[in-house]
């Protein structure tokens, strides 16, 4: 048994706070001059005419239902709907 506690070891001070000053690497200059170069599209919302006329005639040309009675719904086109369920 110990007749005395251990000695403390004393503690380092605090290190002063330094902002972090990060270099560019070459992959992200790349990736810069490719944006420039191929700018992305801009967002913007499709117009209300078009959409509706485009489902309409996805609608007329193809429907939705299981194949084979098993598993999630299908896209089917309509030269095949006698087959459905068979």
């Amino acid at each position: 048994m110990r007749r005395y506690k251990p000695i403390r070891k004393p503690r380092r001070p605090a290190r002063p706070f330094r902002a972090l000053s990060v270099q560019p690497t070459l992959g992200q200059e790349r990736m810069v001059e490719h944006r420039e170069v191929y700018p992305s599209r801009k967002l913007s919302s499709p117009t209300a005419e078009s959409s509706t006329a485009r489902t309409k005639t996805e609608q007329s040309t193809f429907t939705v239902a299981p194949a084979y009675n098993k598993g999630a719904y299908q896209v089917i086109p309509a030269s095949d709907i006698q087959y459905i369920g068979k």
